[in-house]
This record gives C-alpha cells, sequence and structure tokens, in this order.
C-alpha cells in the first residue's frame, strides 16, 4: 500500500501540473529556477521551434523548465488567474515563485528567453552550485542537484548528436503522456526496470570527443560519489524520470563496469535494499554486461523476507534473460507458481473499476484519474507477469496451462477482449492455430467466484498469500463496511497489528466476502445455522476457528502447536548463519521496535501510570530493550565507521518514542547523537536522518533543536524553512509535549511560520498551507496551547487572527475552544 500511494502521488503531480507560487511541480524539481509555461490545441502534438527551445542546451544549464497545458484545462485557466494573463496569451515565463515576468503569443528565441532571465538575475544551477560547494564540498544534497543537473544536459545532448528519436522522461511528464504513468506504476509494483529500455538506441554510439563534451561532468562527479561512498545516500538512478541514454557513451559504460563491483558487494550485505538493486539493474543493463542474472542471485545470501529475489525487482531481468538463452522452462515453471496473484489482481482491478461508479468524487477529474490509476496497475500486471507467463508456456508447448490462463482472464468481467491479446501472442510464438482458436471463443463470463479456476477459487485465493505466514479471516460479516472494511475485519486487523502476532508472528488479516464465505463453509463442512466467524489459515489449511473475536493467547498456543515458527526466530537464524547480513538486521530491528514498544507500554500503564519521567527497571529494560539496543547501535555504528552511512531503516510509523522509558537506550542515545547530526549536516534535507535526530534528542532541552539548526547550511536549491519537513516537527513538538516543553515547542514552530510571515507568502489556499487534519495537529495546535501554558496572550491573539483565514479553520476551531477551556480561558 506504501509503493501504490507513492505512485498515486507522483502520477498526480505529472498530471496535474499546477504552475504557481508554492507549485508541487515547483517544488517537485527544485533546481529548476524558472519555467516557460505553453499553452497548446493538443499538448502531444509540439511545434517544432518549442521542442527546439527545450532542448537548448543554454536554456537547459540556466535550469528552465517546461510546463506544457492543454489551452482549454482546468489547469491552464488555473495558471493564466494566477499568472494574470488573458486566454489569448500561447505562452508565459515565470519565476521559480510563480510571478510572471514576461508573456507573448508567438514563440520568442531562446536568445530572448536567455536575456530575460539574466534581466531578472537567475543564473545557472550549475554555476551555482559549484560556486555553493567549493566552500562546502561535503554537502550531499548540493552534490545531488549538481549531478542530476549535468544528467538532464548528457541527455539531451545526447538526443541531439546522435538524432535519437525519444523523448526524455521530463518531456513524457510535461506532454502527460500514458508511457510515463506506466513506468511510475511499474515502480510502484516494485519493479525498478520499466524505464531501462535500451533497444531502441543502443547501437549509437557517441565518438570519444564528443562522449567527453556530453558525459564528462557527469561522468567524474558520479565516480567522486562512488570513491567517497556517498552514493549509498540516495536514489541515484531514479527510473520513472531518467533515459538510460548513457547505453550510448563508451565512456559511461567503461565506468558501470568498473563501479559494478561496488554496488555487488554492497548487495551482498543488503540484497533486499530496492534502491540498490534498482542502481545494480541500470548499470547492468545500460554497460551490457551478461553476467547471467540467475548466477548473481546465487552469490548472495537468502533474502530477509523468506522469499526469492525474482518476485519483484528481478523479474524483468529473468524475462528478458530467459528470452535472450531461450530458457523458456525455468521461467515457465517460476512464474506458473504466481498464476493465481496474477488472476486475482486482475479481478480485483474489475471490481474497483465497478465500485468506482457507487463512490463519490469532488469532480469528474478526480474520477477519472482514480480509473486511469486502477486500469494502470492492471496494464503493468498483464505486461509485467500474465504476458511472459503466457509466452514461456506457449514455448514450452504447455497448451492446456496457457488455454487455462486465457479462458480464467477472459471470462472477468471487463476482460473479454484479452483474446486478442493472447492470440497477438500466440502468433509471435509461431502458433496461428491457437491465435484462430483463441479469437473464436465465445466467452461467458463468470457468474460467480465458484466458477473460477476451474471451481478451485478459494484454494486459489488462499495461494495468492504467502504460504508460510498465518492468514486471520473474516468469515461471513453481513455489517455495513467502511471503506470496504468489514466490523469484524477492524477488530482482526487491532488484533493482528500487536508486536506479538503482527510483527513476530507476521500473521495478516483477510476479509471473505459472502461468496467467498459461502465457499468456505462447503469446503469446511461447517454448518450453516452456526457457522465461525473468522477462522485462523496456515499453508491452506484451518488450524483453528470460532466465533466472536479469537484470543491472542489462543493463536500463540495454536501457531506453536502447529510448529510455525516466528519470523524473529527465522531472522535471527539467518544473523546467525551470514553475520554481514544487514537486510535481516534491518528487518528484525523493525519488528523488534514494535514488540519492545507494546511491551514497554504494558509495563509502565500496568506499574507506574502513564508518567513521562519513570523509567523501566534495569530488570525490565535489560529484558524488554536489551536486543533491540544492541542492533540498533550496532547498525548505526556500522553505517559510520564503514563509510555505508545509511539510516533510512527507521520509520515513525513505529512508537519508538517509547524509548524514553529505557535507561539503555538514553544511554545510547548521548553515543549516537553525535553521528545522526554529522549525517545531518552533510544531507540535511534527509528526513530518515531527521527522524532519528529526534528519537535520541533530549526532549526537555530547549536550545537543542535551535543548535542543530543553525549549524545546517541548506543548498541554495532548499528553502531553511523545510529543514527539517513539518511531518519531522510534528513528532518533534510531540515529544515535547511529553515533558511539556513548551518553550521548545515555540523554538520549533515559531521560525516555521514566521518565514512565511517574512516573505509575504501567507496564502492558505495553497496545497502546503492548506489547514488538513494533520498539519493541523502538528504544526499549528502545539504552537496555540504553547502560547497559552505560557501565558503569552499577544503573540497568541496575533496568530490566531491569522490561522482564521484559513478556509479550513472551521474544521479545527472547535479544538482551539477545548484548549482555551482546558487553561480556563474565554475563547470568545
Amino acid at each position: 500500500m506504501k509503493n501504490i500511494c507513492l505512485a498515486l502521488l507522483i502520477i498526480s503531480l505529472f498530471a496535474a501540473k499546477p504552475v504557481l507560487g508554492q507549485s508541487q511541480v515547483l517544488a517537485f524539481d527544485q533546481s529548476s529556477t524558472a519555467e516557460f509555461i505553453y499553452f497548446g490545441k493538443d499538448i502531444k502534438d509540439i511545434p517544432d521551434k518549442l521542442q527546439a527551445l527545450a532542448r537548448n542546451d543554454e536554456l537547459m544549464e540556466m535550469g528552465l523548465r517546461f510546463n506544457l497545458l492543454e489551452a482549454a484545462s482546468q489547469y491552464a485557466a488555473t495558471a493564466r488567474r494566477e499568472l494574470k494573463i488573458s486566454q489569448s496569451v500561447m505562452w508565459a515565463l515565470a519565476d521559480s515563485k510563480g510571478v510572471c515576468l514576461v508573456h507573448g503569443d508567438d514563440l520568442p528565441s531562446a536568445e530572448a528567453i536567455s536575456q530575460e532571465l539574466q534581466k531578472h538575475g537567475i543564473r545557472s544551477p550549475i554555476k551555482t552550485l559549484r560556486e555553493f560547494l567549493k566552500k562546502n564540498p561535503d554537502h550531499l544534497d548540493a552534490r545531488v542537484y549538481l549531478l542530476s543537473r549535468f544528467r538532464q544536459l548528457a541527455e539531451t545532448r545526447t538526443i541531439k548528436a546522435l538524432q535519437i528519436l525519444i523523448k526524455t522522461a521530463s518531456e513524457l511528464a510535461q506532454q502527460a503522456d500514458p508511457e510515463l504513468m506506466y513506468r511510475s506504476l511499474d515502480n510502484a509494483m516494485g519493479g525498478f526496470t520499466g524505464n531501462i529500455d535500451v533497444s531502441g538506441f543502443k547501437d549509437k554510439k557517441l565518438r570519444d570527443k564528443e562522449d567527453i563534451e556530453i558525459w564528462g561532468a557527469y561522468a567524474q562527479e558520479l565516480d567522486n560519489l562512488f570513491k567517497t561512498g556517498d552514493w549509498r545516500l540516495f536514489v541515484v538512478f531514479d527510473t520513472i524520470s531518467l533515459t538510460p541514454l548513457e547505453a550510448c557513451s563508451p565512456l559511461m559504460q567503461t565506468l558501470y563496469r568498473r563501479l559494478i563491483s561496488q554496488v555487488l558487494l554492497a548487495l551482498r550485505e543488503r540484497p533486499d535494499a530496492a534502491w540498490l538493486w534498482q542502481t545494480y539493474l541500470w548499470m547492468r543493463d545500460t554497460a551490457g554486461d551478461k553476467e547471467s542474472i540467475r548466477r548473481v542471485v546465487d552469490t548472495l545470501p537468502p533474502s530477509s523476507r523468506g522469499e526469492t529475489y525474482y518476485n519483484d525487482r528481478l523479474l524483468s531481468v529473468l524475462i528478458k534473460e530467459a528470452r535472450e538463452q531461450n530458457d523458456w522452462k525455468y521461467l515457465a515453471d517460476y512464474l506458473w507458481k504466481g498464476r493465481y496473484v496474477y488472476i486475482i489482481n486482475q479481478n480485483r482491478t474489475q471490481n474497483q473499476l465497478q465500485a468506482i461508479e457507487t463512490k463519490e468524487f469532488e469532480g469528474e477529474m478526480e474520477k477519472e484519474m482514480t480509473k486511469r490509476m486502477i486500469t494502470g496497475f492492471s496494464d503493468v500486471n498483464i505486461k509485467n507477469y500474465i504476458e511472459p507467463l503466457l509466452e514461456s508456456l506457449l514455448r514450452t508447448s504447455r497448451v492446456a496451462d496457457a488455454e487455462y490462463i486465457v479462458t480464467n482472464l477472459a471470462r472477468l468481467p471487463g476482460f473479454a477482449d484479452f483474446t486478442k491479446r493472447a492470440a497477438a501472442l500466440a502468433n509471435t510464438c509461431d502458433r496461428p492455430d491457437l491465435a484462430n482458436k483463441w479469437l473464436r471463443l465465445k466467452i461467458q463470463t463468470f457468474q460467480s467466484k465458484a466458477e473460477m479456476f476451474d471451481g478451485e477459487y478459494l484454494e486459489a485465493l488462499f495461494s495468492s498469500f504467502s504460504a508460510d505466514r498465518p492468514l486471520l479471516v473474516s468469515i461471513n460479516d453481513d455489517s455495513a463496511k467502511v471503506e470496504g472494511i468489514s466490523a469484524k475485519l477492524t477488530e482482526l486487523l487491532r488484533l493482528v497489528e500487536s508486536g506479538v502476532l503482527g510483527m513476530d508472528w507476521n500473521v495478516i488479516a483477510h476479509d471473505l466476502d459472502s461468496e467467498e464465505s459461502e465457499l468456505m463453509l462447503k469446503r469446511e463442512n461447517w454448518p450453516g445455522d452456526e457457522p465461525p466467524g473468522w477462522a485462523l489459515i496456515v499453508n491452506k489449511k484451518v488450524i483453528l476457528h470460532g466465533v466472536g473475536v479469537p484470543s491472542e493467547n489462543d493463536i500463540i498456543t495454536t501457531l506453536e502447536l502447529e510448529n510455525v515458527e516466528k519470523q524473529t526466530d527465522k531472522l535471527r537464524k539467518l544473523i546467525k548463519e551470514y553475520p554481514n547480513h544487514v537486510s535481516a538486521k534491518e528487518k528484525l530491528l523493525e519488528i523488534l521496535a514494535k514488540i519492545v514498544s507494546d511491551k514497554t507500554k504494558t509495563v509502565i500503564n500496568k506499574a507506574q501510570g502513564n508518567d513521562a519521567n519513570t523509567e523501566l527497571s534495569s530488570d525490565d529494560d535489560l529484558e524488554i530493550w536489551g536486543e533491540y539496543a544492541l542492533l540498533f547501535r550496532e547498525l548505526i555504528h556500522f553505517y559510520s565507521s564503514n563509510c555505508q552511512a545509511n539510516f533510512h531503516f527507521w520509520s515513525p510509523m513505529h512508537d519508538l518514542k517509547m524509548s524514553r522509558y529505557s535507561p539503555i537506550m538514553n544511554m545510547f542515545a548521548k553515543d549516537l547523537l553525535p553521528i545522526i547530526s554529522s549525517a545531518i549536516i552533510k544531507q540535511p534535507t534527509d528526513s530518515a536522518v531527521w527522524f532519528l535526530w529526534v528519537l535520541l534528542s533530549d526532549p526537555t532541552s530547549v536550545t537543542q533543536f535551535n543548535d542543530m539548526v543553525e549549524r545546517i547550511i541548506p543548498s541554495p536549491f532548499d528553502n531553511p524553512r523545510d529543514i527539517p519537513d513539518i511531518i519531522v516537527r510534528g513528532h518533534l513538538t510531540e515529544n515535547y509535549k511529553l515533558r511539556e516543553n513548551w518553550r521548545g515547542i515555540l523554538n520549533v514552530l515559531e521560525p516555521f511560520w514566521e518565514s512565511y510571515m517574512t516573505g509575504g507568502e501567507i496564502d492558505f489556499d495553497s496545497a502546503e498551507l492548506e489547514l488538513n487534519r494533520w498539519r493541523w495537529s502538528a504544526s499549528t495546535l502545539p504552537m496555540i496551547e504553547a502560547y497559552l501554558n505560557l501565558k503569552k496572550e499577544a503573540k497568541l491573539k496575533e496568530w490566531l487572527d491569522l490561522f482564521k483565514q484559513s478556509p479550513r479553520w472551521k474544521d479545527v476551531e472547535p479544538e482551539v475552544v477545548k484548549l482555551f477551556e482546558k487553561y480556563g480561558k474565554d475563547y470568545s
């Protein structure tokens, strides 16, 4: 779900493209210095002169971003209104704050645009960054920005030099091309390889001199980042926003062949790190590396997830390798195992599309975007999994299995035309007989789930879940569902979200709908008069069932009797066998974080009450936090001492603020905080490191946060008020409130809001300042309470008068009233 949400965010940024002020698009590409907005009748039909402007070296080096809008769209109307230009204007040039600098009807020359930018003091980002890095050579944020500018220039110059007919990712975004949506969705589903396709230009090569001129600066900067080890601190190759044109550069291919061994060494320590696989696969494909991917995997330790690496990131490489080596049997055997998942995913897609028609949306655009998302995921599923499976079955003469796939998909409502895709694939595999047969099929859609998978729907459903993960299902819950979840499932989810069941035992919960429940009753021969309300399933076998809600102890006892191994025990064994398996240690730490927090809550609430000033006894502390604290310290010291600093193993979703009750963690915090602080100085925008700083900092200190912020030098393209971001500030103020550190809260939040006041940018209609529920509780309500507690009436009135300008004030005002009542103040 996390990855899906990320994909939706990315796509919405590309599709919606608001232009102005604190525009999400401008924030997305913060190294842009200005924006050229073109209003066209059809943004897929770009004038040659505009294409030339977009690929002009000088304008690209100046950091100018091109944004194409359909002239009749609501985005264009909004842009014209906020830029204060008429409907007839064809183009506008705006600075990074959304202020219109100049506009016109006929497209200007590159020289005219350049002169206008210089007139307003807009400089080349590359020059700005180089000057900054002379004074701050270790500033990684600035180095990453510089690398991205070099990269964008090199891609465009390669296209021009070799006359390649291809669009870069930024051009796809500007034209709302569906290919970009496919890349984003493919990335969200774990592919990371949807954009590594060099088939259209791999035979075109730059000559030595132009190769150095075009790719030399990028190659040198990337090589330096590998020499220092800093390449591990950011996503080197974003497969959504890059085009692999270095496949045309002998210089880059040579560099990748030299560097790829470092990536493989890192993968031996962190084989589950998606971004490492992304780096390896990009280098491998663009350098033309022919090393067998199966042989590479054999050199790595097992995955900490207990599954093969092929399940997501490597699948497209495996398919490509099988095609090149005609090893279709291996591919067919492997993909056949996932047949149920692929088909069930398509069934869920259809159900989601049907459900959309009954839901309320704010507008047709939101509804259409949701449909595009769901349809896009369906297309990724077909492209990445179903079609390769069907092809491998055809090429290994497993005709019956191939027809099983075709008929089970074609009979799904909404997928009857899959026979046409299957027929085209059959012709590709020299099976015109099957193509003709499938085109003549009389398709009758499934009338019920009982008909699917040759009557084995329930077996297929259970097979779509991990075999070694206990599955807790709700049965026959007729209660009204909230966002598609029944009341019973809500209770089961609450149960498995506990540290023991959800994390230690890895139990998952699922809602059986009415059809599935009926099939379940028949499968188990349960009487219809008193059917169970839930069942616990392991390896498709029911091991426990009952009515009401099961107890945690009953489930644990049953799992132990069935010899189901704990996830934590599996990981401990893996670490013992592979002592350098950092991925396994990170996964174990993640699980332990939830468990130790839950155990601490139980002890504190039982013994002392929720008193922020109490601590666990030494015995309780060692028993609960001992293993976690040692592993936590080991990982941070490992990253720093081995120049492999990467602090992305901790998630704010885990309630680690309970660590304040642990004397061991408090002791370690003093040792580890300087390491985390140094990492922030190097990369101030890294929220993951900031979350660790929040965890380890002293919540009673009034000055510690300010002292830390004063040591930070933001890059030229980062806003100081966004360091750290508002989410980090929210967690920090939450910690301060637990210790009643009201002055500390004001030190964190006042500068954030005052930066808007001094900049004259208060605009509560913008996405950044909209007082939604979370932003209100994180950045605004704590400040109001701090003023109330410290009796700063004048400052409180000043800020309340400001916040009342927000259109969302009426939604949050009741909480302010309650605060005033709590402190005995008259709100009116």
